[in-house]
């Protein structure tokens, strides 16, 4: 009696999951309902491979490098500042500019841009004519910043921003 009666159960639940989620109408909110994991999980996997790109640059380095060292170079440094704090460059690229003078002739400028990494952060060094121009520090996202990101995406009563350090905090919007 038992048998039969689980038997006829699980045949009405299989027909109406049939009918229900696996209809053909209902599939776009599940795929709605997916796009954030989706959009987190690539970006996770994106972030892995910037990560392993950060590290192959530390690797390249002449010295290890942390971040108060990246964070040492400033504009107006000459070339020689710069790689007797940091080493030779890991990445270093060079080109040549054509600006006009005050004669109307032009006058070729040499620029250059290294790049260095500590692991975690990138620091992106320009030159120009042999004095830093341009410094940019790209720090790397951690998994658990992109959690709580992806969390607060899935939450209707908080919301992510980042502070000023950098991190990222909740707040709470709706008080239960």
């Amino acid at each position: 009696m038992i048998g039969l009666w689980w038997t006829q159960v699980c045949a009405v639940v299989r027909l109406e999951m049939k009918k229900t989620f696996f209809a053909r109408r209902g599939l776009w909110i599940y795929i709605l309902a997916l796009l954030p994991v989706l959009l987190f999980l690539g970006h996770n996997f994106q972030e892995s491979r910037q990560h392993a790109k950060r590290q192959r640059i530390a690797r390249l380095s002449e010295r290890p490098l942390t971040s108060q060292d990246l964070l040492s170079v400033q504009a107006g440094m000459t070339r020689q500042d710069v790689v007797a704090r940091l080493g030779k460059p890991p990445q270093r690229f060079h080109w040549n500019d054509r600006v006009p003078s005050h004669d109307s002739s032009f006058v070729e400028v040499p620029h250059e841009s290294y790049h260095y990494s500590d692991g975690t952060s990138d620091l992106w060094v320009d030159l120009a004519d042999g004095k830093v121009t341009n410094v940019n520090i790209w720090a790397g996202d951690d998994l658990a910043q992109d959690t709580i990101v992806l969390l607060a995406s899935f939450s209707s009563s908080t919301c992510a921003s980042p502070s000023s350090s950098g991190a990222w905090d909740l707040y709470e919007l709706v008080p239960w």
